[in-house]
């Protein structure tokens, strides 16, 4: 019920947003004519639509709803017959944020990415996650994210570091870290397969505003 809650109603939120995308199923023709479409190799731009839609697609949901749809996995996100409105075919991997949870990630986001300090800061406290604050920092990088390379591997150490630090620390980490965690390793693996850099700010200012 709630994978198609999220099907039904995240389109039209993201949308709202300026994010089109038409969530399909495998079997819809339209995703199998797109699959067949894709067989041969996407130009640069082309890519860097579809990376740019993934990472909208990430952020959008984390801001306009409860419900968030994870599977952004590489082949999940096909450019199909609109450009503007590419096809997303997810497996039934969602979850239903807990509210405070989800405040404190957006707090988070914001903080960094309109280089606010103290909300940045007030995401982190609210997550518990004080003793891993400067593994956070190194994760989000230095400066504009205007052209950030997504690699996979960075992402796993990045975060195996963060279970680490609040281990040794003896703090609980909120369950919502798990789906977030599927969620953000899904995105890496599709934007990592694009194999060009993305503009990571852009994507936050549209999905967030």
């Amino acid at each position: 019920d709630g994978f198609r809650r999220g099907r039904a109603r995240n389109p039209r939120a993201l949308a709202a947003r300026g994010i089109a995308v038409r969530i399909v199923a495998p079997a819809d023709p339209a995703w199998r004519a797109g699959m067949a479409g894709e067989t041969a190799v996407l130009d640069v731009e082309a890519r860097r639509r579809l990376g740019q839609r993934a990472l909208e697609i990430y952020f959008g949901q984390l801001f306009a709803g409860e419900i968030s749809l994870l599977d952004l996995r590489a082949g999940r996100l096909l450019a199909g017959a609109d450009p503007a409105a590419p096809l997303w075919a997810p497996r039934s991997a969602w979850t239903h944020w807990d509210p405070a949870f989800l405040a404190a990630v957006r707090e988070l986001y914001a903080g960094f990415y309109r280089d606010d300090a103290t909300r940045f800061a007030a995401g982190v406290a609210a997550l518990g996650l004080e003793a891993a604050e400067p593994v956070l920092r190194a994760h989000f990088g230095t400066g504009d994210q205007r052209a950030v390379r997504f690699r996979t591997a960075s992402f796993r150490a990045s975060f195996h570091e963060v279970f680490v630090r609040c281990r040794d620390t003896g703090t609980a980490l909120h369950p919502g870290f798990l789906p977030l965690g599927i969620a953000l390793a899904c995105l890496y693996d599709g934007l990592e397969a694009l194999d060009l850099p993305l503009d990571a700010r852009a994507a936050f200012e549209r999905a967030a505003a």
